[in-house]
């Protein structure tokens, strides 16, 4: 466990997806509250980004944007991705391991969820009609070296 500074973990990520970014013409918005420290599995939190940044893109309009932030709410680290959702629609199973079988959604999410699970973080979902938007809770407790 070491103390990461999340915007730079995730500015990581997106360097590693600019290519694919490039590719399909997308832009990424940041915003970022500063001092998002926290301590805890840099390699977790590295796959965490990962998997929701290319769930993001591969689930995007080309010409679109995706919203990035890091917040901090209540006790907990937020990180929320926003992408224009262009599959069809919505479902709640999309954590679940058998659906990296399906067209709509990969393995990645289900990794998402075990990596949560793993660091005691929490995940929530805003659906709506031309968007998706993944929100992140990290809990700040886990800065306390233990």
């Amino acid at each position: 466990t070491d103390l990461n500074k999340l915007e730079e973990i995730l500015e990581e990520e997106i360097e590693y997806y600019k290519y694919l970014l490039t590719e399909k013409n997308m832009k990424i918005t940041r915003k970022f509250e500063a001092n998002s420290y926290l301590f805890s599995d840099k390699n977790a939190i590295h796959r965490l980004f990962s998997n929701l940044l290319a769930n993001a893109i591969n689930h995007s309009n080309r010409n679109s944007q995706i919203e990035v932030e890091i917040f901090k709410k209540d006790k907990n680290i937020c990180f929320s991705i926003k992408n224009e959702y262009s599959g069809s629609k919505f479902r709640e199973d999309i954590f679940k391991k058998n659906n990296f079988k399906q067209e709509e959604f990969g393995l990645g999410l289900y990794i998402v969820k075990k990596i949560l699970k793993k660091i005691s973080g929490k995940i929530k979902i805003e659906n709506t009609r031309n968007s998706l938007k993944f929100i992140i809770f990290l809990p700040t407790n886990l800065n306390r070296k233990r």
